[in-house]
């Protein structure tokens, strides 16, 4: 009888996430047709978690801003309501603006500060873009979008 209480307990715990995120899958959405993402980890470091993906090119060359700032389009919604801002990094380095050469992935990560310990994921984390080509006409104001995103 234990053996099958157990079994029982685990089946529901398998069938209703710990963390209250959905757990449908949604493909992330660019704002540009020629561009794709694919996340990669969200690891907490301490306080901060750092969420990276690559972002991959397929058109002609373009340079592109992308960001989490105040004010804008942006969000980033931990699975306790929690909201916070950013910092996005390609590379070592902080910027908001980079090139992406056709056909090269380019390594964004995005760090995100002060996390309630008990988080266990991101329902959502929403990056505004914008894409440039060589001729400096630019694509409307779009958004990365990941959802369902945990933490490890």
């Amino acid at each position: 009888m234990k053996k099958l209480f157990f079994l029982s307990l685990v089946a529901a715990l398998a069938l209703f996430p710990l963390c209250g995120m959905s757990q449908i899958v949604k493909e992330p959405t660019t704002p540009h047709p020629d561009l794709a993402v694919r996340a990669q980890e969200c690891v907490r470091q301490g306080s901060n978690v750092l969420f990276t993906f690559l972002l991959l090119n397929n058109g002609a060359d373009l340079s592109y801003k992308l960001e989490c700032a105040p004010g804008g389009t942006a969000q980033i919604v931990d699975d306790l309501g929690n909201q916070y801002h950013a910092m996005v990094y390609v590379g070592n380095r902080q910027t908001s603006f980079f090139p992406i050469a056709t056909g090269v992935p380019v390594k964004v990560s995005v760090e995100i500060r002060n996390v309630a310990s008990n988080a266990m994921g991101f329902p959502i984390i929403r990056l505004s873009g914008r894409a440039f080509n060589a001729n400096e006409s630019y694509s409307p104001q779009g958004d990365v979008t990941f959802w369902n995103i945990p933490i490890l």
